[in-house]
């Protein structure tokens, strides 16, 4: 397996865990007992929210980016087949 393979399967272990640790802070202290303004809980719960929000919205934007590579791809190739297709490529016999 070359680097660039080993990197993103590294990156989507850390994502996965980073999304599955916010939530489990956001369930384990939402019934904590707040003190006010200057809670540090409340902090830690919104930090949670923000980094829940930022992975949702990098998650739609990567499903987005492959749904048009995938789209591009398949209009280039089947462009590609059309252009290409002669009798000589598609090796078929003229028989009289």
């Amino acid at each position: 397996m070359n680097t660039t393979k080993r990197s993103a399967i590294i990156f989507v272990i850390i994502f996965i865990c980073l999304v599955l640790l916010a939530g489990c802070v956001i369930v384990a202290e939402s019934g904590h007992d707040c003190i006010g303004d200057n809670c540090t809980i409340c902090s830690v719960i919104d930090s949670a929210q923000k980094i829940l929000h930022a992975s949702t919205l990098l998650t739609v934007a990567t499903a987005f980016l492959g749904l048009l590579k995938f789209c591009f791809n398949f209009i280039l190739l089947s462009n590609k087949k059309r252009l290409n297709s002669t009798l000589i490529l598609l090796k078929v016999k003229l028989s009289n």
